[in-house]
């Protein structure tokens, strides 16, 4: 086992879930851990630091910690380019976790639909007597997940562009990527560069690997592609099986994970009673009650439009009131809007780009309204509801303007819809 952790001096940048992980990993080494946050911690988080021998620098202290430590390991989302000086240091949890898993990964990236296809994927291999773990961006942490790995038969992970993004030798057993549409680029330079980070889940894959997507996405993903082997899957494959499945997830999430089942040896005509007691997830078209005659769903894990177009087909032929909000990430929604004049009777927005929003709808001759908060947006709601409406929140942004993050957001709707149940 690799020891490059031993005597050195290793700098943890962020302290979120990412950098709580890796203090705990890295407690298991003869090693000087110093850990730097833009944000105060709270007692919780002085006493853990604390606790593993390591000491809190400040982020004005940041060139200091650049220059004394040996390694940095970096949480996903920290933007490294102007720092290139230092490129030789940085150390991402994806590639300290290739060094350290010694049992399969299923690794899923894409813009939309991943952390569903990683849910149902990791149900169905338990079901099917491969115990498997969720982690990366559901479930556990990456660093936390290797202290367990003997366990488990398998790992599928959930990535993200900012994760992958400074990966330099992560090669997943099997890869998949669900889409690719416009996302973080107020992050990314541009969409150029936002497909680069997720190509890097296919760039250091061996012939030992597999690699399954869609053909569509062919184009996209060809320079990336190393020795692996590639399932490239045709629209029409088994369309009728996940058809019966589609109010689980969509056709092309199906599509990978029975193909993923497939190559695994894994018997697939059983799906349908294997996901009778699937937990479903919080956030994504979750159907929260109904008032007054109209139904709610909570769909706020929507950050993105193309995640609200897919919870639109959903409720095809039906009266819908859309709740849109949050921030475009750089994205520009106007053409996004344009294409629900026939999918929708009116839309609600609310937050810091509420104006924006309106206005597109205007442009697109759609009726809207445009509310500083959701619980304004809300009010409002309630007073254009008629019997047989859909209440659709799925703001096709992220949360960042009003929230934390977007399961607070979805609770906070969820909670002013159950106040008037």
């Amino acid at each position: 086992m690799e020891t490059i952790f031993e005597n050195k001096k290793i700098g943890i940048w962020g302290f979120g879930v990412v950098g709580k992980s890796a203090l705990s990993f890295l407690s298991q080494y003869n090693c000087t851990i110093s850990v730097l946050d833009k944000l105060e911690l709270d007692e919780f988080q002085k006493e853990l630091i604390k606790g593993h021998n390591a000491t809190f620098v400040d982020q004005s202290l940041l060139p200091q910690f650049l220059e004394m430590n040996d390694i940095i390991i970096p949480s996903p989302g920290i933007n490294l380019k102007p720092f290139d000086l230092y490129q030789e240091k940085f150390l991402s949890e994806l590639d300290i976790f290739a060094r350290y898993i010694q049992k399969p990964t299923i690794a899923i990236t894409g813009s939309v639909g991943k952390t569903t296809t990683t849910h149902v994927l990791t149900h169905l291999l338990n079901k099917l007597g491969k115990k498997a773990l969720a982690c990366g961006n559901i479930g556990f942490a990456l660093l936390d997940a290797l202290a367990v790995q003997n366990e488990y038969d398998i790992l599928v992970l959930e990535l993200s562009s900012f994760q992958l993004q400074y990966s330099t030798r992560f090669a997943p057993t099997i890869s998949l990527i669900t889409n690719i549409y416009p996302n973080h680029l107020d992050h990314h330079f541009d969409m150029e560069e936002y497909v680069t980070a997720k190509g890097q889940l296919l760039a250091h894959q061996t012939e030992k690997n597999l690699a399954i997507m869609s053909m569509s996405l062919m184009d996209t993903f060809w320079s990336f592609l190393a020795q692996q082997k590639v399932n490239w899957l045709s629209p029409d494959w088994n369309v009728d099986i996940t058809h019966q499945l589609s109010d689980i997830t969509c056709h092309e999430n199906w599509q990978l994970i029975l193909a993923t089942l497939e190559s695994l040896d894994l018997p697939t005509e059983n799906i349908l009673t294997l996901c009778a007691d699937l937990p479903r997830l919080n956030d994504r078209i979750e159907c929260i009650g109904t008032y007054n005659g109209a139904t709610f769903y909570n769909d706020s894990k929507a950050t993105i439009p193309a995640s609200t177009l897919t919870a639109l087909n959903t409720f095809k032929g039906k009266s819908v009131i859309l709740f849109l909000g949050g921030l475009s990430k750089g994205v520009d929604r106007a053409p996004f809007v344009k294409q629900l004049q026939s999918k929708v009777t009116a839309v609600i927005c609310f937050g810091k780009e509420a104006e924006q929003l309106h206005q597109f709808c205007n442009k697109a001759k759609i009726i809207s309204s445009s509310h500083a908060t959701l619980e304004e947006a809300f009010d409002y709601c309630l007073k254009i509801i008629k019997p047989n409406d859909i209440v659709l929140f799925s703001p096709a942004g992220s949360s960042f303007d009003l929230f934390k993050n977007y399961h607070e957001r979805g609770k906070s709707f969820t909670a002013l819809v159950k106040n008037h149940m």
